[in-house]
């Protein structure tokens, strides 16, 4: 069914073969966004794109208020071994960002997604995009199952959430969706390299155009 957790974890050639309606794309507007994980070394770009969030920003990505300096402790205590962050760019700046926990890295048959955009590119579709990313992380990696957490009126998260028939349900005053995944596939797992050297050359070409003082 179109918008199915199926279809949205496929990879460009198996949405090609399921025909064009499974082919199409959500459109984003203005220029062109590339994707790549974020490293250990590349933390202070996180850091500081969580920082940019707004109150309500960040109210939705940590399910309650949060200070800088809770900020700069969830940053701080990342273990990049069970966490894997895909980044959003445009036009070389990272505007959003897509956190995947995985709950036991030994046996990672469960994980944790948060996606979190900048106020100023919210409503472009980057938020979905994103969580398919996340998701395509975690289906290569094993997990059979994902968590996304949000408040109940985080209203752009809980359709995406619906639309991936996510299970929803009411706990400690916040929205758990739980996701099933299918196994990864070497398609996936290709889609997932290709799509990171691609970013990563996106972001080589972007550092050597910048103007310099």
């Amino acid at each position: 069914m179109p918008g199915s957790l199926e279809e949205l974890l496929q990879t460009p050639l198996e949405r090609h073969r399921a025909g064009p309606a499974a082919a199409a794309a959500q459109p984003v507007a203005g220029p062109a966004p590339w994707f790549r994980k974020l490293r250990a070394f590349e933390r202070q770009a996180y850091l500081a794109h969580l920082l940019s969030l707004d109150g309500e920003g960040r109210r939705r990505r940590f399910q309650g208020a949060v200070t800088d300096a809770g900020i700069v402790a969830h940053v701080r205590r990342l273990d990049f071994t069970r966490v894997v962050i895909v980044g959003c760019f445009l036009e070389g700046r990272l505007v959003g960002v897509g956190e995947v926990a995985l709950l036991d890295p030994a046996r990672p048959a469960e994980a944790e997604i948060a996606v979190s955009v900048e106020p100023a590119h919210q409503g472009r579709g980057l938020g979905a995009q994103l969580t398919r990313r996340a998701l395509r992380i975690a289906r290569n990696r094993g997990a059979g199952t994902v968590w996304l957490y949000c408040l109940p009126e985080n209203a752009p998260m809980r359709a995406i959430a619906r639309r991936l028939q996510g299970q929803l349900r009411m706990h400690d005053g916040q929205v758990d969706a739980r996701l099933q995944l299918l196994a990864p596939t070497l398609l996936t797992r290709l889609e997932e390299r290709v799509e990171d050297s691609v970013g990563l050359l996106h972001s080589l070409t972007s550092l050597v155009s910048a103007p310099t003082a």
